[in-house]
């Protein structure tokens, strides 16, 4: 387990925290550059769905492939060859010469946040100090929503005030990577007898144990409403504020982005305690709230309107996010956490990529608010059935222990 100059377990989980954060930072830096690599490269909405939907394809290639093998292979050597596929990635974005150069870097993105996610949420209850899982789940989610939080408002700075628009935020991100890397490799490996000989990479088998499917199956749709509204921000966000709102700003698309999952990052640390009943039943319910203030606000064409809805929806994408995640971490069983975390982010990167490729092709049939708005009542309807059905689930509550990785309150 122990390497010589290997880092303590507290510096390790915060590095792993760092890791997965920076990760999921540079997967969203293209947010608020699409409008200028559209106009450099002459491709349509739907095609930047295209753009959109490869990065996920490669996610979930990485979730199904790599994410499982990490429970036997070990955390660190899933981790190293994450980071490298990443900073492959920003490298390739630094390169980009057309459409092609793009969905190759989305697709190397998708791989390294793949491989990362289950094995770093894995790892970072592995390495809490205390073994307080539901801290471990906490920092893992703000981890995730900041990075997602801060990436395009950094992109959206630089492009607007910066030079070489779509080259420097991805070049300060490759130095960003380095104390990452090192850290990694000092990091101390959390898996008993890793082994890499006889282990093959094909396809896992993503399978949920019997006696957790339940809470597993709740948690997994709160997180896929919550993050198909996150993929629409995402890919077509900038679409949103340029044709809808007629706001024409780089720095505007990337703080769009920024305020939704902003405030889904305070909103995990403010309410961090709650019992995770709670989380899963109000988060949902203000996801459906805010996704109707921003459809009235989007026929008004009210930005005031748009930005109350966003901040709504964005503290109830934090709440459903970490309550979903707690109860997935709360009954996984230890042997196969990395196993169970990678089936719960396939569900949230289909909830990414269904939504938004609906609406970008839908677009083109039925024109672009229509898409919007059917997208926003479907979302909040399965919104409300989480609500409603979390209120009635045994879900664990406020008397439960959380330092526990099988749950006494289901």
């Amino acid at each position: 387990m122990g390497r010589p100059g290997a880092l303590s377990k507290n510096y390790a989980f915060w590095l792993v925290a760092y890791t997965l954060f920076l990760l999921l930072a540079g997967a969203t830096i293209p947010t608020p550059l699409y409008p200028i690599y559209q106009d450099r490269f002459a491709f349509s909405t739907g095609v930047l769905t295209v753009v959109f939907a490869v990065y996920v394809a490669g996610v979930v290639v990485c979730l199904v492939f790599v994410g499982p093998l990490s429970d036997r292979v070990g955390r660190r050597r899933v981790l190293l060859p994450a980071l490298g596929m990443a900073a492959m990635g920003s490298a390739v974005f630094v390169l980009a010469q057309g459409v092609g150069w793009l969905l190759v870097a989305r697709m190397l993105q998708g791989f390294g946040v793949g491989a990362t996610l289950g094995t770093a949420v894995a790892a970072l209850t592995e390495l809490e100090p205390r073994g307080d899982h539901r801290r471990a789940a906490r920092v893992g989610a703000t981890a995730t929503v900041g990075g997602l939080a801060i990436g395009p408002l950094a992109s959206g700075v630089f492009a607007e005030y910066g030079p070489w628009p779509t080259v420097l935020v991805f070049v300060v991100h490759l130095g960003l990577l380095i104390p990452a890397l090192v850290g990694v490799w000092k990091m101390p490996e959390t898996v008993k007898e890793a082994t890499v000989g006889e282990v093959a990479l094909r396809p896992q088998r993503l399978s949920v144990p019997r006696g957790i499917r339940g809470p597993f199956a709740l948690a997994s749709v709160a997180a896929f409403g919550a993050f198909g509204v996150v993929a629409v921000y995402m890919s077509l966000g900038p679409s949103v504020t340029e044709t809808l709102l007629r706001v024409d700003s780089r720095m505007a698309a990337g703080a769009v982005v920024f305020a939704l999952m902003g405030t889904s990052a305070v909103g995990q640390l403010g309410f961090g305690g709650w019992p995770i009943r709670r989380a899963v039943v109000v988060g949902p319910a203000l996801l459906a709230v805010g996704l109707g203030l921003i459809v009235i606000a989007l026929f008004q064409r009210s930005v005031s309107l748009f930005v109350i809805g966003t901040l709504i929806s964005g503290l109830g994408h934090g709440l459903a996010f970490l309550g979903s995640q707690q109860l997935v971490d709360w009954v996984a069983p230890e042997s196969i956490r990395g196993d169970i975390f990678s089936a719960f982010y396939v569900v949230i990167y289909l909830g990414a990529a269904l939504p938004a490729l609906g609406v970008g092709f839908g677009a083109g049939v039925v024109g672009f608010l229509p898409a919007v708005v059917a997208f926003a009542v479907g979302i909040g309807a399965l919104d409300l059935g989480v609500g409603i059905t979390g209120e009635r689930a045994r879900l664990p509550g406020a008397s439960c222990d959380p330092g526990r990785s099988q749950p006494r309150c289901l």
